[in-house]
């Protein structure tokens, strides 16, 4: 009844909402008008773009307050409502944006002059999401790429990325390019995933085929271009960055309890027995039985009341004490309810002069598992996962118009998930697991138990 009321409401809410009609038209400075300037309700996902004489119609909500115009290469502009049906406005260049440097195939071009479909991510931007690995980071940052996420377990949760779908001929996979090394297809993600995010500068997307073409076939999924830091002329500079979290799923499989599973065996087994089959009659439980279950009791009050041999003391505390058989376990949480830490840390130190540049970069990220239960004889059988990363950049002018860049990386990841014979393979690690659950019963709990009833007579 909650959860029916609660929609009923919201429903209801929402019909009460009004909407009113906004026009206006768009212009630049000099008056001309403005096509595509993208128009868009405040803190909302209502929105539409001006038209080829720069005009626009909008219907909004009547409690709306500001809408937000935006267009490449101007000066985005919050303007009121204000109770007005007609908006004119006038946009003004954005100078420092046309000044912006973007990386494209073997080189660099001025964003005003780009015409291909691209998009750019800075390094200082990706840290602002503490997760494992950059393909996760680069979700709702870039249009145009989507990403799958089809694992949780650290060291495995990668995302898989596709930009404007998924190409034909070169797979499903976008080229990765590092620092302008192309990256071997069958690892290129494994490679990107392993780089640790402080070490980056920007991250490049090219998305369509005037942007890719440099890049023949193995750009036809997309291109992802990596640049890394690099060290510039002056003091020594030495950077430090640490975080830690906590990792706990979201949501878990809610199963039946004890109750619950007896009432539906035992009506499984009455229409079975309708029908003339009497074979599974022996698996019934008794009213008690579903008693015991609904209280979390292991005996009834007649039964222990029938327990000569106990003194009244005894009596009231067994029958107040919790269920050992009778008891009602939520597997899934049990086994999945639990919490992992997760460290990130990251030495840096950049300089130089006007012969020799350098930039290093040592970081450390480790991640646990939510599994409970998982120790074997003192030992940690749980998913783990540790990285260690290394990348050194060196520019060196040692002649006037010669210069030598040398780039040293190193990624060593450890992990410890076990699948079936294959550490990479979670496939019969977690399949079992969840077929135990499932397949079991919530009073059938992990361990033994063995109770020693001390009586004196």
């Amino acid at each position: 009844m909650p959860i029916v009321l609660t929609t009923f409401i919201a429903m209801s809410a929402l019909a009460q909402t009004q909407y009113i009609n906004l026009t206006g038209k768009v212009v630049d400075k000099e008056s001309k008008s403005l096509r595509g300037v993208s128009v868009v309700v405040k803190g909302t996902s209502i929105g539409t773009q001006t038209d080829i004489n720069g005009k626009f119609l909008l219907k909004v909500p009547s409690t709306a307050k500001y809408l937000i115009f935006s267009f490449l290469g101007m000066k985005s502009q919050e303007i009121a409502i204000s109770g007005r049906r007609n908006l004119d406005v006038v946009l003004d260049d954005n100078l420092s944006n046309l000044a912006d440097v973007v990386v494209v195939g073997y080189g660099k071009q001025k964003a005003v002059t780009v015409t291909g479909a691209i998009s750019s991510v800075s390094g200082a931007e990706l840290i602002k999401s503490p997760v494992a690995n950059i393909s996760n980071m680069l979700v709702g940052r870039v249009s145009g790429l989507s990403a799958l996420q089809s694992g949780g377990e650290p060291g495995q949760d990668a995302s898989g990325l596709h930009i404007r779908g998924v190409g034909t001929l070169n797979g499903s996979s976008p080229l990765i390019v590092i620092d302008g090394i192309q990256q071997p297809t069958e690892n290129s993600l494994t490679v990107f995933n392993a780089m640790d995010p402080n070490e980056v500068q920007n991250i490049t997307v090219l998305k369509d085929a005037s942007a890719t073409a440099v890049y023949g076939i193995r750009g036809a999924n997309g291109v992802i271009i990596v640049t890394t830091k690099r060290g510039a002329s002056g003091k020594l500079k030495v950077g430090f960055s640490a975080n830690y979290g906590k990792i706990q799923a979201v949501s878990l499989l809610k199963t039946a309890s004890s109750y619950e599973y007896g009432v539906l065996r035992n009506g499984a087994i009455q229409n079975l027995e309708a029908t003339g089959d009497v074979s599974q009659h022996q698996y019934l439980f008794s009213p008690d039985q579903l008693w015991k279950f609904q209280n979390n009791r292991d005996y009834t009050p007649a039964e222990v009341e029938a327990m000569a041999q106990l003194t009244p003391a005894q009596k009231t505390q067994l029958n107040s004490s919790p269920a050992l058989y009778y008891t009602s376990h939520d597997l899934f949480k049990e086994q999945f309810g639990g919490v992992g830490a997760q460290e990130q840390y990251n030495v840096n130190i950049s300089g130089g002069n006007e012969r020799i540049k350098y930039y290093t970069s040592v970081g450390y990220f480790s991640q646990g598992g939510i599994m409970n239960t998982v120790k074997y004889f003192n030992s940690n059988t749980g998913s783990t996962y540790k990285r260690y990363n290394l990348r050194s950049n060196f520019d060196i002018n040692v002649v006037k118009n010669l210069d030598i860049s040398i780039g040293i990386a190193a990624q060593s990841g450890i992990g410890n998930s076990v699948g079936s014979g294959n550490p990479g393979d979670l496939t019969a690690r977690y399949k079992n697991l969840s077929e135990a659950i499932i397949e079991g019963n919530p009073f059938t709990g992990p361990g033994i138990y063995m109770v020693i009833w001390l009586t004196t007579f």
